[in-house]
């Protein structure tokens, strides 16, 4: 049931930014509808690299949406697993976790 917070915080994020990009299209839109063929391409054009991004972006999302709802249904395995993995991905990247480091002053 705690889950239910990272899953709509998720939402959040992958949805603002998506409605965004729609408002933004939208006069476009309009625009283009009585353009013909060059608005077409024109929105084509617009389109393909701003699906590409949402697609990488839900691509980015699905894992922590599966990892929310096995917390909700009492399975921690998964979340274990990601904690571990970016636990050991911070100690890659800031030697201050690492054991041994001093920090010089």
């Amino acid at each position: 049931m705690l889950a239910i917070f990272p899953i709509s915080t998720l939402a959040l994020w992958f949805f603002l930014p998506a409605s965004v990009v729609s408002l933004a299209l939208f006069p476009l839109l309009l625009a283009a509808e009585g353009g013909g063929l060059a608005a077409g391409i024109v929105m084509l054009l617009l389109s393909i690299p701003i699906g590409m991004a949402l697609v990488v972006t839900f691509v980015w999302f699905v894992p922590w949406y599966l990892i929310c709802l096995k917390l909700m249904f009492g399975h921690h395995a998964a979340a274990d697993q990601k904690r571990l993995a970016v636990r050991q991905r911070l100690d890659q990247l800031i030697p201050e976790h690492q054991p041994g480091y001093e920090v010089r002053t």
